[in-house]
């Protein structure tokens, strides 16, 4: 995992992102357009079942006022995002030209998100 330090100054680049960076890794966000969010890092300090999705789930608890979505893009390569993502609930279209390599933007409805994530109590 990056250490807090190279995180922050990467994080630099995306004026008002908001993050959580603990013990099980680092989720930052930021507010888009239509009152969407968009997850703009995600990374576990292990590679350990559940820590992403605690991630997600602490972001989800941080800005819960009712949005439309979350969206996320990855590198088509990342299969391993993809799966992750897709169990949440998000749905995914591949972007040809928009990084070295092809893209996939993963988007999700937030009352599905909130429902997979079993934060609709």
């Amino acid at each position: 995992m990056k250490s807090k330090q190279d995180f922050l100054n990467r994080l630099k680049l995306y004026e008002g992102a908001e993050y959580i960076y603990d013990d099980t890794g680092f989720i930052a966000w930021q507010m888009s357009t239509g009152e969407n969010w968009e997850i703009i890092f995600i990374e576990v300090a292990e590679t350990r079942k559940g820590y992403a999705t605690e991630l997600v789930k602490k972001f989800v608890k941080a800005v819960d006022p009712p949005y439309t979505s979350v969206f996320v893009f990855r590198l088509a390569s990342n299969e391993s995002a993809g799966h992750f993502y897709r169990s949440l609930g998000f749905t995914e279209t591949l972007i040809k030209g928009l990084y070295k390599e092809d893209a996939i933007l993963g988007v999700v409805n937030w009352d599905i998100l909130k429902k997979k994530l079993c934060l609709n109590q």
